[in-house]
């Protein structure tokens, strides 16, 4: 089975006042495949040296990760007295720093900080009762380093975009709402997961000079829904089925009936039937696509065990499949 790296992925913040969203979203993103950096848990993919100061520990497990999930809430942090990024804080440094090495990042904003970010706007000079609300030094530094985020950066190649938050559980829906649509790998990852991988396999295949027959079951986990199946004379990606048949669904161990198991004829296809592959594509319940071909003339060779290739969809585009095996 070919396997997919899981994604790597910083979480940038101050800690103090987003310990719990951390730990939140921590275990959320590592429970579907990801792996996680935070500063504050050792066992965390959060890599020490024991060789480099905090800041440039920080620094260097942001250029190693492949995306930075930055987290804005009512505090600044310490402003660093020197180094690469003096007089910002190590959050401000992280996201200074992976903004020069090119990395994603996304940003994520406590709607509470942004109603005072927007007040702020209007009047730099007005009291928040959210955002530092008794340090005013690190309220202005904490409006910059927001300003900063919020600022058009037209043909720079990097994101101003952020989303907005209210509790760890929107949090954790709106990260992976995001890192899975920029990073559609991450996506295929999760469909292949035990709990949710459904396979759908061809039986009682029987092949001749110019008919095939043959009959679909499900041997994975979960229903398949929404299947099309055929026959394809082409590249199997991206996918074109002849004599398409659909079925609404086939529930875990079931196999399509008789009624269902339908005849290929290569007077129908304008192809031999040594050309053909049978082709399967499915969802499961949670939405993933899978695809499953086999070439017909393996049915018809006794001494070569039938070989099924298998796919599952990275995208939203029909052509993004990810050949597993």
């Amino acid at each position: 089975m070919a396997a997919i790296a899981p994604l790597d992925v910083m979480i940038s913040s101050t800690c103090l006042d987003l310990i719990d969203a951390r730990a939140s979203l921590e275990k959320h993103l590592k429970a579907i495949g990801y792996e996680v950096r935070v500063s504050e848990r050792a066992e965390s993919g959060f890599c020490v040296s024991g060789k480099t100061d905090s800041i440039s520990t920080c620094l260097a497990n942001v250029e190693a990760v492949d995306a930075i999930v930055c987290l804005v809430d009512r505090r600044y942090g310490w402003p660093i007295a020197g180094g690469e990024y003096p007089d910002k804080s190590a959050t401000h440094a992280e996201i200074a720093h992976a903004r020069s090495k090119g990395k994603p990042i996304f940003y994520f904003i406590r709607d509470a900080a942004l109603h005072d970010f927007d007040s702020l706007r209007r009047n730099p000079a007005e009291r928040t009762d959210w955002v530092e609300p008794s340090d005013d030094a690190n309220r202005r530094r904490w409006f910059e380093f927001v300003k900063e985020i919020h600022s058009d950066a037209p043909n720079l190649g990097r994101s101003n975009w952020r989303d907005t938050f209210a509790t760890s559980a929107d949090l954790c829906e709106r990260v992976t709402h995001r890192l899975e649509r920029a990073f559609p790998q991450q996506a295929a990852k999760l469909a292949l997961r035990p709990d949710r991988l459904v396979r759908v396999t061809f039986t009682e295949v029987k092949s001749e000079t110019n008919w095939a027959h043959y009959v679909l079951r499900n041997v994975g986990s979960g229903p398949a829904m929404q299947i099309r199946h055929g026959v394809t004379v082409t590249p199997t990606v991206p996918l074109h089925i002849l004599r398409e048949r659909r079925l609404g669904g086939l529930s875990e161990g079931q196999a399509a009936n008789n009624n269902n198991a339908y005849p290929v004829n290569e007077y129908e296809t304008g192809q031999a039937l040594n050309a053909c592959r049978l082709v399967c594509s499915y969802e499961n319940r949670f939405g993933d696509n899978y695809l499953v071909e086999s070439p017909l003339i393996d049915y018809r060779m006794p001494d070569r065990v039938p070989c099924e290739n298998f796919y599952v969809r990275v995208g939203n585009s029909p052509g993004e499949w990810i050949r597993i095996s």
